[in-house]
């Protein structure tokens, strides 16, 4: 999805509406989320932040199944750094797994030598900022962080607008990861990136699952409505970049 001059002046809060509607344009094509950032982050620097993925057992089940986002970023990238506050998980990375690159610590706070002394092409978040208490905060702190300055950043969020969510909400319940705070659409995404000082490039609309796994009304609700996709993924950069 392109935004318009329009759409960055609400964005950039210059005007004001209580009932804006926005309709989604652009090139929606079937892309899984991992397929897009693969693809983005090809021969790039690359580092990715929350690359445990929350326990130990968790990356295990993902690499047989080969669908470890950080693997598959080691993969495409010409070098690929994780970053992690799960200390454990950070162990297994590198004690067990024997994984190069991989830190303990908080971007936001520390200075960690091997990430904050090199200049990275893309900084990832996949799956992060749900778990963030103050994400405009977050964003803003880490645009400044030594080393990021020129980074261009890939958000992905779960999508406020699955269609699964609604077929639960009419069964009276909602399925949700206890540890999230937020739900996210395109426009609550940008209006982060945005209030955070970054300038957005494009948001895509991406399903986790491959297409072909459906059956055929979901298959051609997510194919003819991609706002009913379950991710909402952001690519913004540094206005200095």
């Amino acid at each position: 999805m392109k935004l318009d001059k329009q759409l960055r002046r609400f964005l950039n809060g210059k005007i004001f509406s209580s009932g804006c509607y926005f309709k989604l344009a652009g090139d929606f094509s079937e892309r899984s989320r991992l397929t897009y950032l693969v693809n983005k982050v090809k021969g790039a620097r690359v580092l990715h932040i929350g690359c445990v993925d929350h326990t130990p057992d968790k990356v295990k089940r993902k690499l047989e199944r080969g669908v470890w986002l950080h693997k598959l970023l080691m993969d495409s990238a010409s070098l690929c750094a994780g970053v992690d506050i799960n200390e454990e998980g950070v162990n297994f990375l590198t004690d067990e797994m024997k994984l190069p690159d991989i830190y303990w610590g908080d971007i936001l706070t520390d200075l960690i030598p091997g990430i904050n002394d090199k200049d990275w092409d893309f900084v990832v978040l996949g799956e992060i900022l749900e778990h963030v208490d103050d994400p405009v905060s977050f964003m803003r702190t880490l645009r400044g962080r030594p080393g990021l300055e020129n980074a261009k950043c890939i958000i992905t969020v779960p999508n406020a607008f699955h269609y699964k969510n609604f077929k639960k909400a009419l069964k009276q319940y909602e399925d949700i990861n206890s540890d999230h705070r937020y739900w996210f659409t395109p426009y609550t995404l940008s209006k982060v990136l945005v209030m955070a000082g970054w300038e957005v490039e494009d948001v895509q609309l991406t399903q986790d699952r491959p297409f072909g796994f459906f059956p055929p009304i979901p298959y051609f609700l997510l194919k003819r409505y991609p706002l009913l996709r379950s991710k909402v993924v952001a690519m913004a950069k540094s206005p200095a970049a």
